[in-house]
């Protein structure tokens, strides 16, 4: 898969692109199922707010 200067152009101006066949279906399986290392669950997002404050819109505003 060839990234494109249209994908880097849609990457810099929305923040994200799509580039089908960027993975094989075994490594989209296997970033699937370690994407919550990095992304919380919603049952984490409640419960767990010190892990979370960081990103949440409430801090966000908390900080000069």
């Amino acid at each position: 898969m060839h990234i494109s200067d249209t994908h880097l152009d849609k990457l810099r101006s929305d923040g994200y692109t799509l580039a089908e066949d960027f993975l094989t279906g075994d490594d989209l399986k296997k970033a699937q199922k370690e994407v919550l290392r990095y992304f919380p669950t919603s049952q984490e997002w409640l419960h767990t707010p010190d892990r979370t404050s960081a990103t949440s819109s409430t801090s966000a505003a908390k900080r000069p």
